[in-house]
């Protein structure tokens, strides 16, 4: 809701790393954090004081979120509730994973900017992420470069179908009509980084 703070949470990923152990370093980063939780968001980003842009969030660009309920309606008196679901309209980051237990489902929602992502690349996401967990279950303490993060028919299609048609397509631009193309497509995405926290947008650049 309104009154929650933000978190920002950095995780060092390594792939000979086990899932396992992964999961309790992820477990103790936030334990830590949290320890902190008191300092605002406003604060924080006051304080690093990151180059900013308006074209993206400060410190990070994608969320994850993860509610509880142990009941799904309230009863007052002579009132009956229930919850809904209400959509914004803007995405407030690149990409948001929204996570709901609610009794023994879990249920989940992408949230992201349609001027990064479109409607099919999300839904191919979101199998893939499917898929990826899938893995996770079954071989929990497997090395993180054991897990597949695609499913097998997008793994054929990068592979061989869109490998085809890449050749069957031969390059016709420069270099420079490839980065102005790039730049319309998607103006705010980082084209340049660098060391203290650079960042230069395509539209910038």
């Amino acid at each position: 809701g309104f009154f929650v703070n933000t978190l920002v949470y950095r995780i060092d990923l390594d792939r000979e790393q086990r899932f396992d152990q992964l999961q309790q370093q992820v477990f103790e980063t936030v334990l830590a954090g949290l320890e902190h939780q008191q300092v605002s968001f406003d604060r924080l980003v006051e304080a690093i004081n990151p180059p900013r842009d308006l074209s993206y969030s400060p410190l990070f660009q994608i969320m994850f979120s993860f509610d509880e309920y142990e009941q799904s309606q309230w009863r007052f008196d002579g009132i009956d509730s229930q919850p809904r679901v209400t959509l914004g309209e803007h995405a407030k980051y690149d990409l948001t994973l929204s996570m709901e237990k609610q009794g023994d489902e879990l249920l989940g929602a992408f949230e992201y900017s349609t001027d990064l992502f479109d409607d099919d690349t999300i839904a191919r996401l979101s199998r893939n992420f499917m898929f990826l967990l899938s893995e996770i279950v079954a071989q929990p303490e497997a090395p993180l470069r054991a897990y597949q993060c695609v499913t097998p028919e997008e793994k054929a299609l990068l592979l061989n179908d869109w490998q085809r048609e890449r050749a069957s397509h031969p390059v016709t631009a420069t270099l420079h009509q490839q980065f102005e193309q790039q730049a319309a497509r998607r103006p705010q995405a980082v084209a340049l980084s660098g060391e203290n926290g650079l960042r230069v947008s395509y539209r910038q650049l």
